[in-house]
């Protein structure tokens, strides 16, 4: 089973809708979470949170994410008074996505939201390939492609360094990079700091040393 997981605005209708076109299964996220058994070929969208309850059954995973600068704008519009402010929340999902699937056993994709949607034709067969599928990209419906938007944002809550470990992050993920222990490291250090500025992120423990020599390759 597939399960394609992200932040709200990051794309994960417009992937699942597409990859239906090519011939998947889409599930009922209920039914997966009641331990319902996957036919082969299924998908489920999955919010973050709820991405270890899947548990064996999961066999990729697919992870969207959008630029946190365009996404706390987006949020800003949506919520103009958050609790936690718009660039934090971002980092925490984020970054707790990211120790899920390094701790997890699927194998996985990290996917840039502007790239799918500025790219759709080389992304959506770069999935495809990664599912073992790249003969259902005849059958694809694919979008045309549009500008992702960058719209201004001014943040409060993060300091330059700070903001500096976000960018490196989205790097990461936009330019199809590997995930290096030199910029895990940096978001470690970056977690520990916002843990202990915001108590909504002590859940989120920060990946050692000893697992990042394990499950992080360079």
């Amino acid at each position: 089973m597939l399960v394609i997981t992200g932040t709200r605005h990051s794309g994960t209708l417009f992937l699942s809708s597409t990859l239906q076109t090519a011939g998947m299964i889409a599930l009922s996220r209920k039914r997966v979470l009641a331990g319902g058994r996957p036919p082969p070929g299924g998908m489920v969208a999955m919010p973050i949170p709820q991405l270890g309850e899947v548990g064996e059954r999961c066999e990729r995973v697919i992870a969207l994410i959008r630029p946190w600068r365009a996404w706390a704008a987006l949020m800003s519009e949506e919520e103009p008074d958050p609790k936690l402010p718009h660039e934090v929340r971002w980092w925490f999902s984020n970054y707790q996505l990211s120790c899920t699937l390094l701790r997890g056993k699927p194998r996985f994709m990290m996917l840039s939201h502007d790239k799918l949607l500025s790219r759709p034709e080389p992304t959506i067969r770069r999935v495809l390939r990664f599912l073992d599928r790249e003969d259902a990209m005849e059958k694809a419906l694919l979008l045309p492609a549009i500008a992702p938007s960058s719209p201004s944002y001014h943040c409060k809550a993060l300091q330059r360094d700070e903001q500096e470990v976000l960018d490196a992050f989205w790097q990461v993920v936009h330019k199809d990079r590997p995930m290096t222990r030199g910029v895990f490291r940096r978001m470690n250090v970056l977690q520990g700091s916002l843990r202990s500025r915001y108590p909504q992120a002590k859940a989120i423990e920060p990946m050692r040393d000893a697992e990042l020599m394990r499950k992080v390759l360079a």
